[in-house]
C-alpha cells in the first residue's frame, strides 16, 4: 500500500440475482463460479422467498392491504 492510501480492505464483488415469479417460484443466480457464492445465492433466494410468502399471506389475510383494496375496489 502506498503512502496516503486508505487502509480499507477490498473484497471480491459478487452479484446475486433473485427472481420471484407470479406463481411464487424463486430462482437465484450469481455471476461467480465459486461454489460458496452459488450456495450463498441459493440461501439468500430461499430466505427472500420465505419473507415474500409471509408478506403475501399477511396482505391477503383478513385486514391485509390487498384484501382491503379488493374489498373497497
Amino acid at each position: 500500500m502506498s503512502a496516503g492510501m486508505g487502509g480499507g480492505s477490498q473484497g471480491a464483488q459478487i452479484s446475486v440475482v433473485v427472481n420471484i415469479a407470479s406463481d411464487g417460484g424463486v430462482e437465484a443466480s450469481t455471476d461467480s463460479q465459486s461454489g460458496a457464492a452459488n450456495d450463498f445465492a441459493k440461501t439468500i433466494g430461499t430466505m427472500i422467498e420465505q419473507v415474500y410468502e409471509q408478506k403475501m399471506r399477511k396482505d391477503l389475510g383478513q385486514g391485509g392491504r390487498i384484501r382491503t383494496a379488493i374489498k373497497n375496489g
